[in-house]
Parts: C-alpha cells; sequence; structure tokens
C-alpha cells in the first residue's frame, strides 16, 4: 500500500490536496483551469499544470484573501495603491523643484525672516527713548513731549518701512 496522493477525484478532494476552499476551486472550474479525467473526475497533476500555467503557483492565505478593511478603513486594490503612491511621488518631485527654484520656501525658513525682521522693528523701538530724551529735558508742555514722541515714532515707523 503506498502513501501516494491521489490522481484524480471530485472538486472537494481537489480543494483539500490544494489547502483551498471548495469555493475557489469552484472559481477554478468557472474559469476553465481544471482538468478532467476520462471518468469526470479532476485530474489533480493536469490541473496543477494548468494553474501554474495561469501563474497561480501558490495559493494566497486565506487571511490575506479575506481582510478587507484594517482599522475600519478599506483597503485599496493593488493599482489604485501604486496610483496613489505615483501621485504623492510626482507632487514631492514638483515640491523639491518649486523649493529649489525659490517660487517656495518652507516654513523654517520664512519663520526665520520674520524674527529678522521683528528683531530689527524691536530694536529700532527701544531706540527712540535713546534719541528722544535729550529733547525732552527742557520740555515741560505734555503737548510738546506728546508731539516729540509722534514725531520719533513716525519717523521710524517711515525707516522701517524703507528697508
Amino acid at each position: 500500500m503506498t502513501n501516494a496522493p491521489a490522481q484524480t477525484g471530485n472538486q472537494a478532494l481537489f480543494a483539500a490536496y490544494k489547502g483551498v476552499s471548495r469555493q475557489t476551486v469552484t472559481d477554478w472550474k468557472q474559469k476553465g483551469i481544471l482538468a478532467y479525467a476520462d471518468d469526470g473526475k479532476v485530474d489533480f497533476l493536469a490541473t496543477d499544470q494548468r494553474l501554474a500555467d495561469h501563474g497561480i503557483r501558490q495559493v494566497a492565505d486565506t487571511e490575506l484573501t479575506q481582510v478587507t478593511a484594517i482599522d475600519g478603513e478599506l483597503l485599496w486594490s493593488r493599482a489604485d495603491a501604486e496610483t496613489v503612491k505615483e501621485n504623492f511621488s510626482a507632487r514631492l518631485k514638483q515640491l523639491e523643484f518649486e523649493r529649489e527654484s525659490a517660487r517656495f520656501v518652507t516654513i523654517d525658513d520664512a519663520a526665520g525672516h520674520i524674527v529678522d525682521e521683528f528683531g530689527i522693528v524691536r530694536q529700532r523701538c527701544r531706540s527712540i527713548g535713546a534719541e528722544v530724551t535729550p529733547k525732552l529735558v527742557g520740555m515741560t508742555s505734555a503737548s510738546e513731549i506728546k508731539a516729540l514722541i509722534d514725531e520719533a515714532v513716525v519717523a521710524a515707523l517711515a525707516d522701517l518701512s524703507a528697508v
């Protein structure tokens, strides 16, 4: 008595032989992949060859074929995933080009520029007191003092707008 696998059998035996569900074998039958012997049973070796010819070498794990969503999000097909990947890659290359050609700047560069500009404004505003103080020594009227300070502030703003 030998333990060799059967050469022919019904679809259920072939499903057990391949380690797949009976539905998978039925799908292969509908696609015309199954080969039958003269007695009407599935020819295991001929069907294995046809599966290999169709590029079906190893059946996917049932866990892989049944997973349709992860964390409530539907999974994409391979073609959809590749399309999305190509689109993002193209956008990234476009962004890199535009940044290199100075059409766009990074947030860090813009923030650094703004900090520098605010530093200039702060320094100019702080210097107003040193400019105005010597002129205020002889003044006694509040309106004169206010007019002098207003004049210094307007001059500082004019200087800053010219920068």
